[in-house]
């Protein structure tokens, strides 16, 4: 299997989709020390802090990673979770257990993370994390380190200060719903010294979202009980729940039940991954569930999309690329964009999830050619001369900008600046650069200091100044200037000593 399966990332489900983005710390959050707290809350509120006493609501928190392919994992530890009010120095804590997770075990889909029905009314401004430590690692198909593990440095004792675009209100019976975006291929910056070292520099996108608004497909895995639902609605709890993945103290079990309300359109397949109806289901049945983080009658719900029956060690996601348009709801999926290979057979399956990094759903026509994707679903054993073929229940598609060889990246100080005619120019040690920004161009800020940690939180254009060092991505145009989609300023970085 794993010759005829060699470039490809196989993930089986203790490496898969559900654990992974920087914030799945927070996944060790809620009803104390326990893991999850994802039933309602009849408790006492969680910890102490700036709520005002006069009641309680919901807030559930999700997470996303962007993309990279500069390792294969990335093993981030936390030590403690909090909200943060208008009095800081009185934080929430929402837990102490320490918790690792797997960054990269996300790319289109997230993870839930919170779901806290009994958070204090209040205003809040931050989600705080305290930090133990990060390790970059490159493994084989079995999980093996293939060298070296790199250790990354972390500022202030790895305090990170998450900001909203905003502050964002508790009110009692509100569900307040926040989406955390990680992008890992720019949150390591490695420090040109002797040591070589890697620091630890978060771009994070933090996002409270409002009714209607998009929200990407999460995934959990469990026992399926009650399947009439307690109202006799098309519903079921998922007891024994997990993420989908999970390894070593990762693989938490959240401690209740959940109920799972099942959207009007799912899609189920049995444990062979072939199309079923609801009634065919059986009481006790392991499953893989995918679906939506939503406010349900003044809690944390959770909204299925797709069921897929079975154990979640059968449920494989195997990353690469469309060889060919899809042709009959079949594909190959090949390592590289050109690779020559035979590839992975993947048959879409009929009504197979297809979802992109936003959470919208997608057409099997969106299968084009080129077109990076993750097949999850049930991997069949290889039969020589057949090539190893993949029966997908869901798919993510990458429609974002990823790192290819028409990107550049330029750092440097600002030497210059003309915001009128949206142009920076950069001054560095040995080449001097410059980069025009646009309307849609994404503005992060990072602050890093020693003693106060670390905060990052959305900018703009007109946070820009002369003498900040930047980070500008995007394609070089004709006149050498970066056409930049992002826009990473860092101020008061610390420097390596």
């Amino acid at each position: 299997m794993r010759d005829r399966l060699a470039g490809f990332q196989v993930f089986a489900s203790w490496r898969a989709l559900c654990c992974g983005a920087l914030l799945a710390v927070l996944a060790a959050c809620g009803g104390g020390g326990g893991g999850l707290d994802l039933d309602t809350g009849n408790g006492e509120p969680v910890g102490g802090g700036p709520g005002d006493g006069s009641g309680t609501g919901s807030l559930g928190i999700t997470v996303g990673d962007d993309p990279t392919r500069y390792f294969d994992e990335i093993l981030i530890t936390v030590n403690s979770v909090s909200l943060l009010g208008e009095n800081e120095n009185d934080p929430l804590l929402l837990s102490d257990e320490q918790f690792t997770f797997d960054l990269l075990a996300l790319d289109a889909a997230t993870e839930l993370l919170v779901a806290v029905d009994d958070v204090p009314v209040g205003t809040y401004s931050k989600i705080r994390l305290q930090l133990d430590s990060i390790e970059l690692r490159k493994v084989d198909d079995d999980g093996e380190l293939t060298e070296e593990p790199v250790d990354v440095r972390l500022v202030a004792n790895g305090k990170l200060d998450l900001n909203p675009r905003g502050s964002f209100e508790i009110a009692e019976g509100r569900v307040v719903i926040v989406q955390l975006d990680i992008q890992a291929g720019r949150s390591f910056k490695v420090i040109e010294t002797g040591a070589g070292r890697t620091m630890f520099r978060p771009v994070v996108f933090v996002d409270i979202l409002g009714d209607g608004d998009l929200r990407r497909v999460t995934f959990l895995t469990g026992t399926i009980r009650l399947l009439a639902g307690p109202d006799g609605d098309e519903a079921f709890e998922l007891c024994d729940a997990r993420p989908l993945t999970g390894r070593g103290p990762g693989d938490r079990r959240f401690d209740e039940c959940r109920r799972i309300d099942l959207a009007p359109d799912i899609a189920l397949f049995d444990a062979d991954a072939n199309p079923i109806e609801l009634a065919a289901i059986d009481d006790q049945s392991p499953a893989i569930v995918a679906g939506r983080v939503i406010p349900v009658d003044g809690r944390v719900g959770f909204e299925a999309l797709m069921v897929q029956l079975g154990e979640r060690s059968d449920f494989k996601r195997v990353s690469g690329f469309v060889a060919e348009d899809v042709d009959d709801g079949a594909f190959r999926l090949v390592s590289a964009p050109d690779a020559d290979e035979t590839g992975i057979a993947v048959s879409v399956q009929p009504g197979a999830l297809l979802f992109d990094q936003d959470g919208e759903i997608l057409e099997v026509s969106a299968l084009t050619a080129g077109t990076p994707v993750r097949a999850m679903g049930l991997l069949l054993p290889v039969s020589d001369p057949d090539p190893a073929q993949l029966l997908a229940t869901a798919i993510s598609i990458e429609t974002g900008p990823s790192e290819d060889e028409d990107t550049a990246v330029l750092r440097g100080e600002i030497t210059a600046l003309t915001v009128e005619d949206s142009l920076i120019e950069l001054g560095l040690e040995a080449v001097a650069g410059c980069a025009v920004f646009s309307d849609d161009t994404v503005f992060s800020i990072v602050t890093m200091d020693e003693d106060d940690g670390v905060t990052t939180e959305t900018g703009s254009a007109a946070d820009l100044e002369v003498g900040q060092q930047i980070e500008a991505v995007g394609p070089p145009g004709e006149d050498g200037c970066i056409r930049a989609t992002e826009v990473i300023i860092e101020i008061e970085a610390t420097e390596e000593e």
